[in-house]
């Protein structure tokens, strides 16, 4: 396993040990790239180390840039990244209504991931207290 560099291989995404959250999402053509490229662009006077949040945005131009010659990877299911994750039923429900909209384009999915979404914060506000 690489070792935790916060540009590269941020400890937070590696916690649960499966499949990286950017692999998943460039793998499934989710293109997160310009968004994050632009959120640390104007954060990185505001927030935490200013250096660290331009080589991040740094980081995502040089997976647009990849993937622009080289195309994505294998597709990856919902199901395979949850698992190998070890998400519990809540975080894949979320997980795979996002495929379902992103598939379907159908507005049901989002309602069903606010759903869980809802319940992941009640339980997390619940276990906060005890």
């Amino acid at each position: 396993m690489t070792p935790h560099d916060p540009i590269h291989n941020p400890e937070h995404y590696q916690a649960r040990g499966g499949i990286e959250r950017i692999e998943y999402v460039r793998a499934n053509g989710l293109l997160c790239e310009p968004g994050d490229l632009l959120k640390y662009l104007l954060r990185y006077p505001f927030k935490g180390s200013a250096v660290q949040d331009l080589h991040k945005a740094n980081q995502y131009l040089a997976w647009m840039i990849q993937t622009a010659l080289y195309g994505r990877g294998e597709p990856i299911s919902a199901q395979d990244f949850a698992q190998s994750n070890q998400m519990d039923e809540l975080e894949t429900a979320v997980v795979v209504g996002m495929e379902a909209y992103d598939t379907t384009g159908d507005v049901e999915h989002l309602h069903a991931v606010q759903s869980a979404l809802v319940a992941l914060i009640e339980r997390e506000q619940e276990n906060a207290h005890e």
